[in-house]
C-alpha cells in the first residue's frame, strides 16, 4: 500500500509539473496576493506547492485511507437534534486542521498557506490537482485504484 498518495505516483508529479502551468504562474500569483518576491524564484515556489501536496499525501495515505471503510461503516448519528461523527473522521479533520489544509486561501500574513485557489479547493483540491482525471472521484481515495 503506499505511504505518500502523491509521491509514491511519480507519473503524477511529473502530470503536474507539465501541464499545470504553476511554475510559470507563481511570480504573478504571489504578487496578487500582496507577497511580491516572497519566493526568491518560481521553483522556491514549486518546492513549496510540492511540498504541500507531499505532506497532503502523507496524510491521505497512511491517517485518512486506512480509516475510510470503519468511517464509512460507523456512520455519523443524528439524535435530539445533534449530528454525531465517528471519532475516526473527527480525529483525521483534526489532523487536516493541524496541516494547515483549511487555511489554503488564507493569506500568510494571517496564518495561512496562501496556495491559490486551483491548488486548494476543498480539503482534497491540493491532492486532486496532481491526478490525471479532469473529474476526481474523492472516492477514488479511499476505494479506488491506489489501494
Amino acid at each position: 500500500m503506499a505511504q505518500n498518495l502523491f509521491t509514491d505516483f511519480p507519473e503524477r508529479v511529473d502530470q503536474l509539473k507539465k501541464f499545470s502551468e504553476l511554475a510559470q504562474l507563481s511570480e504573478p500569483l504571489e504578487e496578487a496576493f500582496g507577497e511580491k518576491n516572497f519566493f526568491k524564484s518560481s521553483n522556491e515556489a514549486m518546492d513549496f506547492y510540492f511540498g504541500v501536496l507531499e505532506e497532503l499525501g502523507k496524510l491521505a495515505a497512511t491517517v485518512i485511507r486506512p480509516r475510510a471503510q470503519e468511517i464509512d461503516q460507523t456512520g455519523a448519528h443524528f439524535k435530539d437534534g445533534e449530528v454525531t461523527l465517528p471519532e475516526a473522521l473527527n480525529d483525521n479533520i483534526h489532523r487536516l486542521k493541524e496541516l494547515g489544509v483549511f487555511t489554503g486561501l488564507t493569506s500568510r500574513a494571517n496564518g495561512g498557506v496562501q496556495l491559490t485557489p486551483s491548488r486548494s479547493g476543498d480539503g482534497f483540491g491540493n491532492f486532486s490537482s496532481c491526478l490525471p482525471q479532469h473529474c476526481f472521484d474523492r472516492r477514488l481515495l479511499f476505494h479506488g485504484p491506489f489501494r
